[in-house]
């Protein structure tokens, strides 16, 4: 089930073109349950980063999809579990912070293969 947590923002939100500080960005939006947005294989998407690592020496994320367009067709509505998504940080690009929005679904403590090493998790 999708939910909105509403936070103050003290700073303009971060943001980052060609992958600079990606990873920084993405882990801080876990850890204060923000999203982000960003073109990812050529299609904008909205996302909400739930965990972060590393997958064979390459730095990769789970994420939800709620927005934006995807590869591998239509997304499901917000909330089904069809919209995680396994996300290589490298191939972020414009990739911005949404403060304040957080949505998730059922089955992200599934087993999962997007990681091998966790870095940071927001069950954790």
């Amino acid at each position: 089930m999708a939910s909105r947590v509403s936070k103050p923002s003290a700073a303009p939100p971060a943001s980052a073109k060609g992958n600079v500080n990606a990873y920084a960005i993405v882990r801080a939006a876990i850890e204060n349950r923000d999203s982000i947005s960003a073109t990812y294989d050529g299609h904008y998407r909205e996302l909400t980063p739930h965990a972060i690592g590393m997958k064979r020496g390459r730095r990769q994320a789970i994420c939800y999809q709620y927005g934006g367009s995807t590869s591998s067709g239509q997304l499901g509505p917000i909330g089904s579990p069809d919209n995680w998504r396994c996300i290589v940080i490298a191939k972020l690009d414009d990739l911005r912070t949404i403060k304040g929005v957080w949505h998730t679904a059922g089955d992200h403590e599934r087993p999962q293969t997007c990681l091998d090493l966790i870095d940071a998790d927001v069950n954790r």
